[in-house]
């Protein structure tokens, strides 16, 4: 959820501080720390969107979002569904 940058942080972590997600602080840390540094670059190089720096930390926030929706769902896809025993 911390690769997806559409869902705000403070909702994510009042949701996950309520559950027992193990290395919770961890996680966090290298959820936040990815996409902090997509977006401080990018938002030193709109001055120039043209420039190779804009488009490289253009092209790390869309990485960002597409490895955040492949990961969720890849991490659904593990879960079984509610007609499947759990064993």
């Amino acid at each position: 959820m911390r690769l997806i940058p559409i869902f705000p942080f403070n909702a994510v972590n009042y949701a996950f501080g309520m559950t027992s997600v193990r290395a919770y602080i961890t996680a966090t840390a290298l959820g936040i720390v990815p996409g902090t540094i997509a977006f401080v670059a990018l938002g030193s190089s709109l001055r120039d969107p043209g420039s190779p720096a804009f488009l490289i930390a253009l092209g790390a926030v869309a990485a960002l979002v597409v490895i955040g929706s492949v990961a969720g769902r890849v991490l659904r896809s593990g879960r079984p569904s509610g007609g499947e025993p759990v064993a």
